[in-house]
């Protein structure tokens, strides 16, 4: 018998729209950008201006964005950073800082194969990576999976996070310069935050540099 049940929804494919997502952070600067102002916007501690250190290996392909910020507890994790397209808290709370969505935190996988994450919030230990590949995977239809290494595991380490880039994509070296450029003309022209920030590519202390227009 024909089957006459019509759905009431028009759904999405998650693992493919994840990528679409990606492909706004193609260039290196813009994606590694995006988690030095996610370090710069989550630090709460009264007068600590965050410090943020990026490393870049060519040999290994990876990028790493290493910050001294709050971290993030298991519950943050998975009620805002796995979720995608959803108002933020500051949004929820009236404060109309930067980003809406929260579709930047995936911004590493536009220029990288895998996202490694370890952060630590007041002792706690949370370590997972996402992988492109899990992307177009057939369980990705609904969700895409999450490589948990470590969940709410006791630590003395400080609070902060770092981001773990790795296995660039492209066929070619990461462009330290196109990073740096980016950082010093864009992500430090920023005027929405509070605080200073101590920003350093490969070890060197970077200073905003303002455009005329």
């Amino acid at each position: 018998m024909p089957n006459n049940t019509h759905s009431e929804l028009m759904t999405t494919h998650a693992g493919r729209s994840l990528l679409e997502e990606t492909k706004r952070f193609s260039n290196e600067g813009k994606a590694v950008g995006e988690y030095v102002k996610n370090s710069w916007q989550y630090s709460d501690e009264v007068d600590h201006n965050p410090t943020v250190e990026i490393m870049i290996n060519q040999e290994n392909k990876s990028i790493q964005i290493k910050d001294d910020s709050n971290g993030m507890t298991a519950e943050k994790i998975n009620k805002q950073f796995l979720i995608l397209n959803q108002e933020n808290q500051e949004r929820r709370d009236g404060d109309f800082g930067r980003g809406e969505y929260g579709t930047g935190k995936i911004a590493g996988l536009g220029i990288g194969k895998v996202l490694s994450v370890r952060t630590v919030k007041d002792n706690k230990l949370n370590e997972f990576e996402i992988h492109r590949s899990d992307c177009d995977a057939a369980i990705s239809e609904k969700g895409v999976k999450v490589r948990w290494k470590h969940q709410d595991k006791q630590t003395l380490e400080k609070n902060g996070t770092i981001i773990n880039i790795l296995d660039f994509r492209l066929k070619r070296n990461i462009n330290t310069s196109s990073i740096k450029k980016y950082l010093q003309t864009k992500t430090l022209t920023e005027t929405i935050y509070k605080k200073e920030i101590n920003l350093f590519l490969q070890a060197e202390k970077l200073k905003k540099i303002e455009i005329p227009f």
